[in-house]
């Protein structure tokens, strides 16, 4: 039985919220993935690490994906052996908007109204499986990308999953409602802040459009790079017209204590100073 111990409100939303970065999956090689899962520093200091839902069990040696939890966003680590067949290298960025019941959402209100573009969005629903019976748990919009290895949608989540999760009745659906039974408040990660893609031509001109589309805030825009401020986050974008594939070339976490370390994860060389740590990719 679902309690009402978590009681936010029942109104129907009246302004639209902001676009938010909610989460990044990264594929990396087998190596670098069994370093991972090996370091103490990571999964014990830097933030809470677990193997997922829907009992969010902690990382162990079975671990195909491990899923590293900010305040409000998290990291989805993947090996080469990871259940959705995703290669090594692939990449996706995944947004969201919060949502409130009754859950009726579509993207096309968030799209510039006086805008003359027009950008194929799919919609994809995903349900989870309670067993006794499934709910949907998102709706998401991408346009179809030529580049098989980087991804961007923009979802909106169902407060009923939270119900149905948590076993406490949700009204809303904000980004740290996910996350704030799995978040450990003792780890030093508060939430990622920057993301940098090295793009391929035609995936730096898709998101460019979707990024327009939505009105998202521009910081900075040449031929060749362009720099959004999407809440806390500055996703920056760079073209790399040689390569086929698009990547990940580094990403930015807040941190709640000032640290100074640096040291590699197979592929991943990690630098922290200050209030902030960053992970370069090569």
């Amino acid at each position: 039985m679902i309690s009402s111990a978590v009681v936010y409100g029942q109104e129907h939303k009246t302004d639209l919220s902001k676009l938010q970065f909610n989460h990044l999956y990264i594929v990396v090689d087998s190596a670098t993935f069994t370093q991972f899962l090996k370091n103490y520093f990571l999964h014990n200091e830097f933030a809470n690490t677990d193997m997922g839902m829907p009992i969010f069990q902690k990382v162990d040696s079975t671990a195909k994906t491990i899923y590293i939890r900010g305040e409000n966003t998290y990291i989805e680590l993947m090996g080469p052996e990871n259940k959705f067949k995703e290669p090594v290298g692939a990449v996706g960025v995944g947004f969201s908007w919060d949502t409130q019941i009754p859950f009726d959402y579509t993207i096309q209100d968030y799209i510039a109204k006086d805008s003359h573009n027009f950008l194929p969005f799919e919609k994809y629903e995903f349900s989870w499986d309670f067993k006794t019976h499934k709910t949907l748990w998102y709706q998401s919009y991408y346009v179809k990308e030529v580049s098989t290895k980087l991804a961007t949608w923009y979802a909106f989540y169902n407060p009923g999953f939270l119900s149905d999760l948590f076993q406490e009745r949700y009204f809303h659906y904000r980004r740290n409602d996910y996350l704030v039974k799995i978040y450990n408040e003792n780890r030093i990660l508060t939430d990622v802040v920057g993301i940098t893609l090295q793009c391929a031509e035609n995936d730096f001109e898709r998101i460019v459009s979707e990024m327009n589309l939505l009105e998202c805030k521009i910081i900075s825009r040449t031929e060749s790079s362009a720099t959004y401020k999407i809440g806390e986050l500055n996703f920056t974008l760079r073209v790399n017209s040689s390569a086929e594939n698009s990547s990940i070339q580094s990403i930015a976490f807040k941190t709640k204590s000032k640290i100074a370390k640096t040291f590699t994860v197979g592929k991943i060389e990690i630098t922290a100073s200050d209030n902030k740590m960053i992970w370069h990719f090569n």
